[in-house]
């Protein structure tokens, strides 16, 4: 990949990040503005939330500019997991927001403060619910037209605010009707726990790619299918490691050949192999090693390992 392309590439995945970070802001400002006019702590703890999405987002922007630089001497297999330690720093800080939020709540609760201007209240909500609404959207989309573990990160937890905006506009409605001054930090609470659970299932996800976990199940089937496509004289195979790094898939293999087969066509026919993975897998670095198939019974170096034959 030349200079250039690698340019473009990295403007085009990071674009969305860097737009949802400018949008994130205006959301945490509006929000703001409204918990200081209406006195609620539910809509500040969403404010909150929206400030950690522009700060995660803005991670997110600089991981993602950062993972597409090419290979390089000290970074043989790239600079893809970058993406996956940005996960790791947005769960943390989410958490961090998450007991801040909870803090205010019990403050509320002390203090027993009375909403004002709920009506206001329940315009802003609906504003910026509709914006997340549009958020999550986007971001989805980019997530699969990229491939990337950051930008669906990012996705599921514009997601997630769905809930969040929905149990704030439930405060002011229910304070027209009812006007308790225990429903706003109540609400804080629960918005808090969600807050937390997402935090909680990102970090377990990161933490699960920087130690180089396999990959998921349907791709491994497609990397299955790739090796059993070409039929004989591929016989099977055995040792398949996968992992991820990014948006980059890391692919080997030890693949049984006839044994009478020549060199040069065991060459051609691991070309194939890696090929068919590649179709299968875009951004997928293969490395096929040859067995001969069947391996003598007086081989010292045949391998006993677990064998998938065709």
């Amino acid at each position: 990949m030349d200079g250039a392309n690698t340019s473009n590439t990295a403007q085009d995945r990071s674009r969305p990040a860097l737009i949802v970070t400018l949008g994130s802001l205006v959301l945490a400002i509006l929000k703001g503005m409204g918990a200081w006019a209406t006195g609620s702590a539910a809509l500040l703890a969403s404010a909150i939330d929206s400030a950690g999405d522009a700060l995660m987002s803005t991670g997110n922007w600089i991981a993602l500019r950062v993972a597409e630089r090419p290979a390089d001497e000290e970074h043989p297999f790239g600079h893809g997991k970058l993406e996956h330690l940005a996960g790791l720093a947005q769960a943390l800080m989410i958490a961090a927001s998450g007991v801040f939020i909870i803090r205010e709540a019990f403050v509320g609760f002390r203090q027993e403060t009375d909403l004002e201007r709920p009506v206001l209240g329940i315009g802003v909500t609906l504003l910026c619910t509709v914006a997340a609404w549009g958020f999550a959207r986007y971001l989805k989309g980019a997530a699969r037209r990229h491939d990337s573990p950051a930008l669906r990160a990012d996705s599921l937890h514009y997601s997630s605010d769905l809930f969040t905006h929905c149990g704030v506009l439930l405060v002011f409605v229910l304070h027209v009707g009812i006007a308790s001054p225990w429903i706003d930090p109540t609400v804080a609470i629960i918005i808090a726990a969600l807050i937390l659970h997402t935090a909680w299932g990102l970090l377990l996800e990161s933490g699960h790619r920087l130690m180089d976990a396999g990959l998921e199940r349907t791709e491994v089937k497609a990397v299955e299918e790739a090796i059993s496509s070409l039929g004989p004289p591929v016989r099977g195979y055995h040792d398949l490691l996968t992992r991820r790094s990014g948006p980059d898939r890391f692919v080997q293999a030890h693949v049984e050949i006839d044994a009478d087969v020549s060199f040069r066509e065991v060459h051609r026919l691991v070309e194939q192999i890696e090929r068919a993975i590649e179709q299968r897998l875009p951004r997928t670095q293969v490395i096929i090693h040859a067995d001969p198939w069947p391996e003598a019974p007086d081989d010292p170096h045949q391998t006993h390992a677990p064998e998938r034959h065709f």
